[in-house]
């Protein structure tokens, strides 16, 4: 499944990027995390755990990943 980004996401993702700024966030991981919290995804299957292991979601304490 493919999911669209909404204007809600992409102003959660603005956010996110500035907030984390000095941490270097991706746009695409941003916006992967906007979605999620959007979704109330807890789970995401990344290889990427530096970025995702900073962001504290707004739906739940941190995000569960794997592998």
């Amino acid at each position: 499944m493919v999911e669209d980004l909404t204007i809600a996401d992409y102003r959660r993702t603005l956010e996110l990027l500035r907030r984390y700024e000095s941490a270097r966030l991706g746009f695409v991981d941003a916006t992967v995390m906007a979605v999620a919290e959007r979704l109330k995804i807890q789970r995401i299957l990344t290889t990427d755990r530096r970025d995702f292991s900073k962001v504290r979601p707004r739906h739940c304490k941190a995000f569960e990943l794997l592998p």
